[in-house]
């Protein structure tokens, strides 16, 4: 089972980032959303991640909060048309959030070479 200190579909989105994609995840209210993982945890069947894959998402979110940042500026690269600066787009989405700490889960990600991984438009492969 997941840390208890990361809700479940946080840490199941943060998987995905890692590499480990299981579900697909809906934005509601800001937060990742899976209906299957949703139906897998009512019915039982939910699968664990393998232990380098928990080490991962532990590495990009050691709080509830960054974890959330992480994936809020994920997703934001996963938008089209592709957005130039995602910490600023996050920041004038939500002005309350310090723009340390968006930075802070942006070098996260970077340290992840996630626009790799993701192909990102405009990044080499």
């Amino acid at each position: 089972m997941p840390p208890s200190r990361l809700p479940i579909h946080l840490f199941y989105y943060l998987a995905g980032v890692c590499g480990w994609r299981r579900y697909r995840f809906l934005w509601l209210d800001g937060r990742p959303w899976s209906p299957g993982l949703h139906r897998d945890l009512l019915t039982g069947r939910l699968e664990e991640p393998p232990p380098g894959v928990r080490r991962c998402v532990e590495r990009l979110a050691p709080d509830e909060e960054t974890g959330l940042l992480v994936a809020r500026l994920h997703h934001v690269l996963s938008l089209y048309p592709p957005v130039d600066d995602p910490v600023e787009y996050l920041r004038a989405r939500y002005p309350l959030i310090p723009v340390e700490k968006l930075q802070q889960a942006w070098r996260r990600l970077e340290a992840k070479d996630i626009r790799r991984a993701l192909r990102v438009p405009g990044t080499p492969a």
